[in-house]
């Protein structure tokens, strides 16, 4: 089958025979009728491919980071050798696709032979003949589907997960940052549901299209009077959310950033403001004992389960996106006979013992812990003596006494 592929080393694009992809567990292969070639993401891509083999450091520090660590491991020669090997070769394309399905592996359920799917995923929703697509990344079609708008299933699906996670409700406004294809799909997608939109970016043909086509506003992020537009636009009340659908040019593009660093100075002087406080209350046993510690996280976990009840922090699975599940079944239940046979081994383990040496040991542990001595081998000595835990921890509660937990109460 064909397949187009590049190779990392040079960026050479190339189309070539290769042999049909493995059907593994959980899959399902599929023929490609269209696969989506994505200008951003492949576009970066191929020109990080084409750069040199020092601009190719700067922009993938994490596996120059890898290759340090089989230098360590692995010496020069061989390391050289294993990265000119993947450099040399070919690396598929692509991560969004529509096709029909093909084969199905046993253990796959909702799909068969004949099914029109859309599919997604880098590394199996490639640009080639054939694909062999885990049965969570593709989704069923209807049969009059148009599988060449199918192909965008993928970037749909990027720009709806935004707007899921902002939250917004009809009538609010949302302001999208970058007006490539996923910013375009993504003021389609908001104004199909009621949202007003404007639209930013730095380049005035995407503002062009966005005006025209999906966003009820659009402005050059540069170009003069964008605060004023914004400003009236939203009749001086601002945006309800903000969706971010660009891309950086670095792998930190925080970095420098005064609103970084502005979040890093808090966090330290909350938390100097914290060890002030408990230092001068006498270190951290005497706040615990003063009920303040306890106090603070019952705080905090009340903030948080308020949140999490008025939705205003989300947590998928809980309340956001959650999905039908079976009741768990065969659930472990300890027979009661356990119990009683428990009880019988501890007290033939009492009848049968030496309770002269037991008392001995009890009486060892608990001198030792009346002084400054380490408690371990008392403690062991117990054990061998087949003295019980409950024994043991009776001799150290009687010499330490039981922490009792301050009552604290909330604001």
């Amino acid at each position: 089958m064909k397949q187009l592929t590049q190779k990392l080393k040079n960026g050479q694009m190339q189309v070539i025979e290769v042999p049909p992809p493995l059907l593994r567990s959980g899959m399902v292969m599929v023929r490609n009728h269209y696969s989506l070639i994505s200008a951003g993401t492949e576009g970066s891509t191929v020109q990080a491919a084409r750069k040199s083999i020092i601009g190719k450091a700067k922009e993938r520090p994490q596996q120059v980071k890898q290759v340090f660590e089989l230098l360590k491991q692995k010496g020069p020669i061989q390391t050289y050798r294993s990265v000119m090997k993947k450099l040399d070769a070919y690396s598929p394309l692509g991560y969004s696709s529509a096709g029909e399905v093909i084969k199905v592996a046993q253990d796959v359920r909702g799909f068969s032979i004949g099914d029109l799917v859309a599919c997604g995923g880098a590394g199996y929703a490639n640009h080639a003949e054939i694909v062999a697509v885990p049965a969570n990344l593709c989704v069923k079609l209807t049969e009059n589907a148009d599988l060449k708008k199918a192909a965008y299933n993928t970037l749909g699906a990027i720009a709806l997960q935004g707007i899921r996670q902002a939250d917004l409700e009809i009538g609010e406004c949302c302001a999208v940052i970058g007006l490539g294809l996923i910013g375009q799909l993504t003021c389609l997608i908001l104004r199909a549901g009621g949202i007003k939109v404007l639209g930013i970016d730095i380049n005035p043909k995407t503002v062009d299209i966005a005006r025209e086509h999906c966003a009820d506003l659009a402005f050059v992020r540069d170009g003069f009077g964008l605060t004023k537009g914004i400003d009236e636009f939203t009749n001086g009340i601002g945006v309800d959310g903000v969706i971010i659908t660009a891309a950086t040019d670095t792998v930190d593009p925080m970095g420098g950033s005064y609103f970084m660093e502005e979040l890093t100075n808090e966090i330290y002087e909350r938390a100097e403001e914290y060890i002030t406080k408990i230092d001068e209350m006498g270190g951290a046993s005497a706040a615990i004992e003063k009920g303040y510690i306890q106090k603070e996280i019952q705080d905090s976990a009340y903030v948080y389960q308020r949140e999490i009840e008025k939705n205003e922090r989300v947590v998928v699975g809980l309340n956001r996106f959650q999905v039908e599940e079976e009741k768990p079944t065969n659930l472990l239940r300890v027979d009661p006979t356990v119990r009683i046979s428990q009880i019988e081994k501890l007290e033939k383990l009492r009848s049968e013992r030496d309770p002269q040496r037991v008392q001995k040991s009890l009486e060892e542990l608990k001198g030792v812990a009346e002084g400054d001595q380490n408690l371990m081998m008392p403690i062991l000595n117990a054990v061998k003596a087949y003295a019980t835990l409950g024994e043991i921890c009776d001799v150290l509660r009687g010499v330490f006494g039981e922490y009792q937990q301050a009552a604290t109460v909330g604001k």
